[in-house]
């Protein structure tokens, strides 16, 4: 589950990082200036009139004023739910760190495979 996290919000951040990559991804039928919208171009829904609302869109909730926030929050939650998973997991350090191995193996693979042909036009 960690991995899916991980390869997914890595995936979706890097592919919505800039509008050249945005263009040719899947999010690109969407507004460029809405959720699902390039980077560059959606730091501007953080900012609102209210100064309440300001300070909190652009802290603990700025994972949803857009797709790229969101994504590096799920790639965090991936992170730290792998570290839990290892530490809690019962077992020698070698072992520990074997699946830790397989765990980075499976997260690169699934990066490259959503990266370059899911989320891609």
């Amino acid at each position: 589950m960690s991995a899916l996290l991980i390869a997914l919000g890595k995936g979706i951040a890097d592919i919505v990082s800039d509008e050249p990559n945005w263009n040719k991804s899947i999010f690109s039928k969407y507004k460029i200036d809405g959720f699902f919208g390039c980077k560059d171009m959606t730091w501007q829904r953080k900012y609102r009139q209210n100064i309440i609302t300001n300070y909190l869109f652009s802290t603990i909730f700025v994972f949803v004023t857009d797709i790229w926030h969101f994504a590096n929050f799920m790639n965090k939650v991936g992170y730290y739910l792998a570290l839990v998973t290892a530490v809690l997991l019962p077992g020698s350090l070698v072992a520990k760190l074997v699946l830790v191995l397989i765990h980075l193996f499976f997260t690169t693979v699934l990066f490259h495979i959503l990266y370059h042909s899911i989320l891609r036009k």
